[in-house]
């Protein structure tokens, strides 16, 4: 995600504090100071006096020290009891010398019977600011450039008019304009009151405060202040905060209410605000809540709580980021840098990207911040809890062509992200997820993937930056490089059919698979499954110990005890076929070409009774062909035939005596054995080769090579039902071999170069060449030798042709002794 919780900077609370009790104190100071003067004023002068007298100095002294002194150009005193000074100077020592304030006046009315003091005019005053006026107790004093100063230069100037205060309400006050300024701090307020009884401060309206801070120009407004002394609280309304900040240009707070408490030195430890608690920075976004609670210790944060509906935005010119949240919590380092934050209640954060939309979803997030130069920090580590889902949208134009999008997403119980740090931004480095975890991807070509477990791991990279091209705004991008899961993996993948695709293989695909542990590569694009792997989609299903698929193609390598289940295509009007089966220890799958080749020391396939067994069993599922072979000149392929049961019907009928058992006349099943086979599925053709062996209940066939064919299939295979891999079976329809024929049968041995078998009528023609014509040898019948030979199998028949040639039959018959 982009944006980063460092845009948060409480510490503006401390800030706007500790100058709003600059303000405070300095009034409260000089009303205080004012108000004693005033009060004792009228003795001072000497009430009795009865006359005008100018030029009059008084200064009054305890225990060797001057307290105080005035100067008056002229004091006149009235009939009516009021007195009428001018031109008054007054200044006021401090306790231990080490102070002088001044307070000076053009006419002050003191009115004895009404108990009240009014200053007439202009009043100017000049203070000598207490030490814990918001610096702390050691702090050097402000100037106007921001340097530390003498402290001569800690002297605080007071302008108003229209000053009066009354003896009885003990309260000062003045609805006229109050100036001040100090250092480099200055400011105003509309309209000002004091209650010596209560301690209450109170600036009516239009109260500022600017200045230098930290050499950082700042300005404070508020519609309405008041300082309670006695209970150290300041409370502010529309109060609002500016600062800029080193880099990050403007920043601002503002509330509609703000309470400042204070220690004894005055200075801030606690300020709270309500009601559209604002913080911005023109580099950093604005952050909005209904309440805010900051802790502060030496003029630094310690803590900070922003609750109520909490609202960021950041929008910038080529990034918006929004987040929303119901509270935050934030610590601060002895800096008072952000340390740590946790945000909770239905937190969301969104940034929308030219290349894209990233967005956050948790029910809590908690994220610990690393220090980065002075008043920096980045965000270095991240936990998400409470359905945690990070979502990314990406997409990508290429020379005008259609837009591409890529969609992912992460869930999980708890999500923990670590951070790396690049360009001065945090970059999301790994990402570990526990409970429920599951990553949906959706890529440019439509392929959408959704995987599932226990336990999540992943690994992320900055985005290459094509050469020649613009860094990415924002910093630096990232994507996946590398991703685990751990326990009860469940994987959904969907393939969208290929445009103009007539292969059954290319169309549009659901594709479910489960293990115990799932990597994905995003480099290969390639899933390894693996913990008995488990793949199924609408074709059938794979069973493995490990099962590597790339997702890009489809292909895939399935390793270990290696079980494959295909279903058969749906026959037109014919009740649904067995699957095939095939066990191996090793196979590679091409999934758009329709090619599987099995491996093992005995890969075996097989459909009700039909199988077929060899080292390696090649698959072709578009032109639905099977070869089996292996290596060497050994026979390592075997196969059985089952023929098909007959029909119903047929199957009530008796059988008529010397009937074939079968509707294509063989008996039972019938075993092959050779080195190489070739089936055709379409041929319904066998094709053998090398050392030759067939057995069926009749007897056995050995030839060098042989050309089966099996009955047609009972009816057409169904439009649009899935390419499955081709297994030979049901009966022989006919067949022909060829090369050193042996036929072995109870009671006789044959022997020929080529033999062609019909199953209908269950009879065999056996020829051979002229140096070696075929030969019979029976127990009744003796040697028999011709050009060709015709006999059935279940009999004892013969029937010899020697064609025109005389001499071509030979018989020989054996005599029992």
């Amino acid at each position: 995600m982009g944006f980063s919780i460092r845009k948060l900077q409480v510490g503006l609370l401390a800030g706007a504090g500790v100058l709003i009790l600059v303000i405070a104190g300095y009034l409260g100071y000089s009303r205080l100071q004012a108000r004693q003067f005033l009060h004792d004023l009228p003795g001072k002068l000497g009430i009795d006096i009865k006359q005008e007298t100018n030029g009059y100095t008084y200064s009054q002294s305890s225990q060797g020290k001057t307290i105080y002194t005035i100067h008056a150009a002229k004091a006149v005193q009235h009939t009516n009891g009021k007195w009428t000074l001018h031109d008054v100077g007054i200044v006021l020592y401090g306790r231990k010398q080490d102070r002088a304030d001044h307070i000076y006046g053009s006419q002050f009315e003191y009115d004895q019977p009404a108990g009240q003091i009014v200053a007439t005019g202009e009043v100017q005053i000049d203070l000598a600011a207490p030490s814990s006026t918001g610096h702390g107790k050691n702090a050097a004093p402000v100037v106007s450039n921001g340097e530390p100063g003498s402290a001569n230069d800690h002297v605080i100037h007071i302008r108003t008019s229209g000053l009066s205060y009354e003896e009885k309400t003990h309260r000062a006050v003045t609805d006229q304009q109050v100036e001040f300024t100090s250092g480099g701090l200055s400011g105003h307020a509309h309209g000002a009151d004091y209650d010596s009884e209560s301690g209450l401060i109170v600036l009516r309206t239009d109260v500022l405060l600017s200045g230098i801070m930290q050499d950082k120009p700042f300005a404070i407004n508020a519609a309405h202040a008041v300082m309670n002394q006695k209970d150290r609280v300041i409370l502010m309304d529309v109060a609002h905060f500016a600062a800029v900040s080193d880099g990050h240009g403007n920043e601002t707070m503002s509330a509609n209410h703000a309470i400042v408490h204070t220690d004894e030195d005055n200075n801030p430890e606690r300020i709270e605000a309500e009601g559209n608690v604002t913080l911005a920075a023109s580099a950093r976004g604005t952050l909005v809540a209904e309440h805010a609670d900051a802790l502060v210790k030496n003029g630094r944060a310690q803590q900070a709580h922003l609750f109520g509906k909490l609202r960021y935005t950041d929008d910038e010119s080529n990034r918006q980021t929004t987040g929303e949240a119901q509270d935050a919590r934030i610590a601060f380092d002895a800096l008072g840098r952000v340390s740590h934050i946790v945000v909770t209640g239905d937190v969301t954060g969104e940034e929308i990207v030219p290349d894209g939309i990233r967005d956050l979803h948790a029910a809590k997030l908690e994220l610990a911040m690393a220090a980065q130069g002075k008043d920096n920090t980045v965000l270095q580590d991240a936990v998400a809890t409470g359905g945690a889902r990070v979502h990314s949208l990406a997409t990508a134009n290429k020379s005008g062509a259609r837009t591409k999008i890529n969609v992912s997403d992460l869930s999980g119980d708890v999500l923990t992200a670590h951070f790396n740090t690049a360009g001065g931004e945090s970059v999301l480095s790994t990402l570990h997820g526990a409970g429920n975890t599951v990553i949906h991807q959706v890529d440019e070509h439509g392929v959408d993937q959704t995987s599932s477990g226990e336990v999540l791991d992943a690994s992320f990279a900055p985005k290459p930056t094509a050469k020649g091209a613009k860094p990415p705004t924002g910093g630096p991008q990232v994507e996946m490089q590398r991703a685990s899961q751990h326990g009860d993996v469940h994987v959904n993948r969907t393939v969208p059919a290929k445009s103009g695709a007539a292969s059954t293989t290319q169309r549009a695909t659901v594709q479910h698979a489960t293990a115990a542990d799932a990597v994905y590569d995003t480099a290969t694009d390639h899933v390894v499954l693996s913990g008995s792997a488990q793949m199924t989609d609408p074709t059938g299903a794979l069973w493995a110990a490990k099962i590597d698929l790339d997702q890009d193609t489809g292909d895939a390598v399935a390793e270990g005890a290696v079980l494959t289940s295909y279903l058969q295509p749906v026959r037109t009007g014919a009740p649904p076929a067995e699957p095939v089966h095939i066990l191996a220890d090793r196979a590679v799958m091409h999934h758009d070409a329709g090619t599987a080749v099995f491996y093992g020391n005995a890969a075996r396939m097989w459909q009700g009774g039909a199988q077929v067994e060899a080292p390696v069993l090649e698959f072709d599922q578009d032109k639905r062909t099977l070869f089996a072979h292996g290596a060497g000149d050994a026979a390592a392929v075997h196969a059985v035939l089952v023929p098909a049961a007959p029909a119903k019907d047929a199957a009530k009928k008796p059988a008529k005596p010397g009937a074939p058992a079968a509707a294509n006349g063989q008996r039972g099943p019938v075993r092959i054995a050779s080195r190489e086979m070739l089936y055709a599925d379409e041929a319904r053709r066998i094709d053998l080769k090398g050392g030759v062996r067939v057995d069926d209940a009749g007897g056995t066939l050995h030839a060098r090579d042989a050309v089966v064919y099996l009955v047609p299939a009972a009816a057409p295979t169904a439009k649009g039902s899935p390419a499955a891999p081709a297994i030979p079976s049901g009966g022989i329809d006919h067949m022909t071999a060829t090369g050193d024929i042996r036929i072995e049968q109870p009671g006789r041995v044959a022997t020929g170069e080529q033999l062609v078998y019909t199953a209908a009528d269950q009879t065999s023609v056996l020829t051979g060449t002229k140096s070696a014509p075929p030969k019979v040898v029976d127990d009744t019948q003796g040697t028999i030798t011709g050009q060709s030979m015709r006999f059935r199998s279940g009999d004892n028949s013969i029937l010899v042709t020697g064609g025109d040639t005389p001499g071509r039959v030979h018989t020989e018959t054996k005599v029992k002794q």
